[in-house]
């Protein structure tokens, strides 16, 4: 006998949400436990479920802001669903308070700011990331595309180099959206790059 692919399809998408809810109910026991949270978060990511994921990920960041595996699948899911807003910063926010040297949350929180649209909150935290790792490309690049937004040509330009230093791929990638702001500004593409 034939299956319905879309029959199977739904019931594979019901066997997901009940392996996230098995988790869960399995760890229960374990909330103070930052490890067991980080793992349900990966179950959840596994199963492409990443709104679950970002919640397992938060709740292992608040009993450890410095699990760094945590932080960065956290930001991965958050990402993957286009989820920057009021919740992240203030989960962001929390970790920097715990601990004000974690660059990967400067930075992250600066690109959730740039990404609602709160380009000037969003610098001092990306130049924070930059001050606690210099070498850290990815502050350099959400701080030009920022610095492009606000139509700070030169300050984009100058990450531009610096980014040029540390990636290529990225830099080229600063360039193209500089030249696209500048594109839409101008109508026209400048060759002083």
């Amino acid at each position: 006998m034939k299956k319905n692919p879309d029959q199977s399809l739904s019931k594979g998408s019901q066997a997901r949400k009940d392996a996230v809810e098995y988790l869960k109910k399995a760890m229960d026991f374990g909330v103070g436990d930052a490890e067991r949270h980080f793992y349900i978060g990966m179950a959840c990511m596994t199963l492409v479920c990443c709104e679950e994921a970002v919640a397992a990920f938060k709740m292992a960041l608040s009993i450890d802001p410095n699990h760094a595996f945590a932080f960065e699948k956290m930001r991965f899911a958050c990402v993957s669903i286009g989820l920057y807003g009021e919740e992240v910063i203030e989960t962001c926010t929390e970790i920097i308070r715990r601990n004000p040297q974690h660059a990967a949350a400067h930075t992250f929180l600066g690109e959730c700011y740039h990404k609602v649209g709160e380009r000037d909150r969003a610098i001092p935290f990306l130049e924070e990331a930059i001050a606690i790792d210099p070498v850290a490309p990815a502050p350099h690049l959400i701080l030009g595309q920022v610095h492009a937004e606000l139509g700070n040509k030169d300050s984009a330009m100058e990450e531009y180099r610096k980014l040029a230093r540390l990636d290529k791929n990225r830099a080229e990638t600063l360039l193209n959206f500089i030249a696209s702001r500048s594109y839409l500004k101008s109508n026209r593409i400048s060759t002083a790059f």
